[in-house]
């Protein structure tokens, strides 16, 4: 995650959300937040760097479960914003 190009996209500094953090704005521990299925005003950031699998699998409620779909399925039963929000290595994050 590149912290700068999120705030480029939001306008706000970011960082990692803590575990307890996660918890209680998603109802999902860390490793299975569940990228769909949460409430509103939780924004939704999809890199486009995974356009290149056929299927991705986003976590479905435990660090152990994920949902095969494609991007666009992702995309779309999101609403999440696509974009390039990747590090490319010369910041950490």
């Amino acid at each position: 995650m590149s912290s700068s190009k999120l705030k480029a996209a939001t306008g706000a500094k970011s960082r990692m959300a803590r575990g307890d953090e996660a918890l209680a704005a998603t109802g999902f521990g860390p490793g299975g937040v569940c990228p769909f299925g949460i409430g509103s005003g939780i924004l939704i950031f999809i890199d486009e760097s995974l356009r290149q699998y056929a299927t991705i699998y986003p976590a479905a409620g435990t660090d152990s479960s994920g949902v095969p779909m494609t991007f666009d399925q992702l995309a779309s039963v999101t609403g999440g914003t696509v974009g390039d929000f990747m590090s490319d290595g010369s910041e950490e994050g």
